[in-house]
């Protein structure tokens, strides 16, 4: 018996919004204004809304996968 097709997720690199430059800025006040201190809960939250937005288990698991693997090979 086979096994059913799965999706394989894929990660989009290409900006899917047009002012990248805008977001970044948006992001970094954002950080700035929740300070230092409060900036790990507040980027925590903040992934939690979007991988809500997201929506599939399949590309937030390779998202983060991608994510861990960038940190730990630097």
């Amino acid at each position: 018996m086979n096994s059913p097709s799965r999706n394989i997720a894929t990660i989009n690199f290409e900006p899917a919004y047009e002012n990248g430059d805008a977001f970044y800025a948006a992001l970094v006040e954002a950080i700035d204004a929740v300070g230092d201190d409060r900036a790990p809960e507040f980027l925590a939250r903040l992934t939690l809304i979007l991988s809500n937005q997201i929506g599939r288990e399949d590309v937030l698991r390779e998202a983060i996968e991608l994510s861990k693997a960038d940190i730990l090979n630097r």
